[in-house]
């Protein structure tokens, strides 16, 4: 007899019928972005935003991916790379919050840190 599957079930989620994990297009974090890192992605070649929109789309569902390093000397910030570019963020988990921090390229996101 095949061992039975654990329903998964975060607070104020309704399991569907015959359904084991949550819905997963509900996202559980709101993702905002500081007013920089806002039109530090909105400087970016057009192509480099196709490829960076989805990673932090993506943040809301797992805010720590696979891929992701904390950054130093920080308990709640961290960065998540995508090709030459880095996203950095801040989480807070008491409220359910990503906060980007800023976007760029790697040769140059660190240097207003």
């Amino acid at each position: 007899m095949p061992p039975r599957k654990k329903q998964i079930q975060s607070p104020g989620t309704k399991l569907k019928e015959n359904s084991t994990c949550p819905d997963q297009n509900e996202a559980i974090y709101k993702i905002e972005f500081k007013n920089s890192a806002r039109k530090q992605f909105l400087k970016l070649p057009p192509e480099i935003q196709i490829q960076i929109n989805p990673i932090i789309t993506n943040l809301a569902f797992d805010p720590r991916p696979s891929g992701v390093k904390k950054l130093k000397g920080s308990t709640d910030q961290y960065r998540i790379r995508s090709g030459d570019y880095r996203v950095l963020y801040k989480i807070q988990d008491s409220i359910l919050l990503i906060l980007v921090l800023a976007v760029g390229d790697r040769k140059e996101i660190y240097k207003d840190m």
